[in-house]
């Protein structure tokens, strides 16, 4: 009697009776405390209705009674994760997993625990394990793009995302996170694409709207953009977040205390973050009045908050206290910052100076002018793209906006074009040159360079770390034009250390790998100007720029 009244209720659950199932388990309850399986079914039924305090009581007593008990298990692991409890539920999933090793949603389980705790390397590990084995868990790969994107592996994360919406093709969230590696990517076009799709599935998505004005900036079509960027703002206008980037785009044209209001706006509805304080903190010169806001940021460190968002707090009171005057508490706020960035992109892997060092040698002895001369013929003749270089923070982007400001120059940004794809046809560690190769890939360059601006004289690419690739950019494009920004080494270094910069470079949140790196940098780029022609490779200071910018721009 007591196991058809349980077999009832898990009928009544199955198909979303939750009221009847519970009312039928506690029938069961009532005569026997002990019924396992009624348990089970009453802690369902309070898990999914939101009662999460009590079905996890409920479930910890049969945990603990019963260990092998997979149900009780697996959703003490999810009822962790959904309070915040993320260590918890790590645990748990991990004992689900043992208990049904060979089913893909206990692995996928673990790794949305992982992701939790920020354990990124092991979360990825447990998303792959789930989609070898069952390929068709749509949330599973969406998963794994998201655990790839905070790592910064946008391309694996492209990937992963594009696999998820081939399973759930109706998926928002899947469109607006691929659109986010996209942009990641510099990949604007396939960004605004995305938005698009998001927009015709749900017009009122002020996610959506956000994804498509930061596209749209990318593509610079302001106008455009500042229409969905206030969409964007009314229609989410309790969440934080949209704020916080209507207020980064607002800095980006130039209007700070549009800006500014923006940034607070967002601390005013979403005040346990970091990024708006971040934000507010680097948009202007931090003094005494602004004591209430540096406590506040202080506050928050201690909070459980995520920790992205505990890094851009670090970096921000950095900052403060850097304007204070307070050096040190600045510089113990930068190292936590780094600290907590580093991990959050690279895990436990280290930075490998013997193999960053054999790079540079490499390029060194390979691209001589002989190798020029020999590999001359039948390259792209076209000197349209003009490549601005150097180490980061050194002022690309500063002499970016200076020549764009012709009117036969447009301007494109960062492109990672040839990071990406250069060892398709030159391979590190070889001098072998797939002449074939390079030309079509110089072709897909240009394309992609004129995507924008078709009829402009000249397009700058202001991908900083192009300078490792001038040899191989010299040899596809002999004619292109190159600008080697120079700035002060320490203030290279200390800018490079004290801002959060989205990066792949494993050297950026380490002090001694940023000037052993530095020092490299250094080392090719005096290779470069004894190897490329004097009227190909040009240099401009960077304190030059500002001190005296028309005669140093002429």
């Amino acid at each position: 009697m007591l196991d058809q009244l349980a077999r009832d209720a898990e009928a009544a659950l199955n198909q979303g009776r939750l009221d009847e199932a519970e009312a039928l388990a506690g029938q069961v309850l009532a005569q026997d405390p002990g019924h396992q399986r009624a348990a089970v079914i009453a802690g369902m039924v309070e898990a999914r209705s939101g009662r999460s305090k009590q079905a996890i009581i409920r479930f910890d007593r049969i945990a603990s009674a019963d260990p092998d008990q997979f149900e009780a298990t697996f959703w003490l692991s999810v009822l962790y994760r959904q309070t915040n409890q993320p260590n918890e539920s790590v645990r748990f999933a991990e004992r689900a997993v043992k208990l049904r090793p060979a089913e893909a949603h206990v692995y996928s389980n673990l790794g949305m625990s992982q992701l939790a705790t920020h354990d990124l390397a092991n979360a990825v590990s447990n998303f792959q394990r789930a989609a070898a084995i069952n390929p068709s868990l749509a949330p599973n790969f969406h998963h794994l793009g998201t655990a790839l994107q905070l790592q910064g592996r946008d391309d694996e994360a492209i990937q992963a995302f594009r696999r998820a919406l081939e399973l759930a093709p109706n998926s928002l969230e899947s469109l607006h996170f691929l659109g986010q590696s996209l942009m990641n990517q510099l990949d604007t076009a396939g960004a605004i694409e995305c938005a698009q799709l998001a927009l015709m599935l749900k017009p009122n998505s002020a996610t959506a709207h956000l994804l498509l004005a930061n596209a749209l900036i990318a593509a610079n079509r302001i106008e455009e953009a500042e229409k969905h960027m206030n969409l964007a703002a009314e229609l989410n206008s309790k969440e934080g977040t949209p704020h916080a980037m209507l207020g980064m785009r607002l800095q980006g044209l130039g209007r700070l205390e549009e800006a500014n209001a923006s940034f607070r706006k967002s601390i005013e509805l979403q005040p346990e973050q970091g990024f708006a304080y971040c934000a507010l903190v680097r948009n202007h010169k931090v003094n005494p009045d602004d004591a209430e806001l540096i406590a506040q940021m202080e506050r928050l460190t201690a909070a459980n908050i995520p920790l992205r968002g505990q890094s851009f707090l670090h970096f921000g009171l950095g900052k403060a206290y850097e304007d204070l005057k307070q050096y040190e508490r600045a510089m113990g706020h930068f190292d936590e910052a780094n600290r907590i960035s580093y991990k959050l992109r690279f895990g436990d892997g280290k930075f490998d100076r013997q193999l960053y060092a054999a790079s540079i040698d490499w390029a060194i002895k390979t691209f001589t002018q002989g190798f020029f001369a020999s590999n001359r013929n039948g390259m792209n003749e076209s000197d349209q793209p003009i490549f601005i270089v150097g180490m980061m923070r050194s002022g690309t982007t500063l002499v970016e906006q200076i020549l764009s400001s012709h009117p036969e120059v447009g301007a494109r940004g960062e492109q990672p074009f040839w990071m990406k794809r250069g060892a398709e046809a030159i391979p590190t560690g070889t001098s072998r040159v797939d002449a074939a190769k390079l030309r079509r890939l110089t072709s897909e360059y240009l394309k992609i360079l004129q995507a924008t601006f078709s009829d402009a004289r000249h397009l700058t690419d202001k991908m900083p770390d192009n300078y490792l690739l001038l040899g191989l950019i010299h040899t596809a494009l002999p004619n292109a034009r190159i600008i080697h920004t120079r700035r002060n080494p320490i203030d290279t270094c200390i800018s490079i250390y004290t801002t959060p910069n989205r990066t792949s470079d494993p050297y950026a949140n380490d002090r001694e790998n940023i000037v052993f790196a530095y020092r490299q940098y250094l080392k090719l780029m005096e290779h470069w100007r004894t190897v490329l022609p004097k009227d190909r490779l040009f240099e401009v200071s960077y304190e030059d720029l500002i001190a005296d910018r028309e005669p140093t721009t002429r």
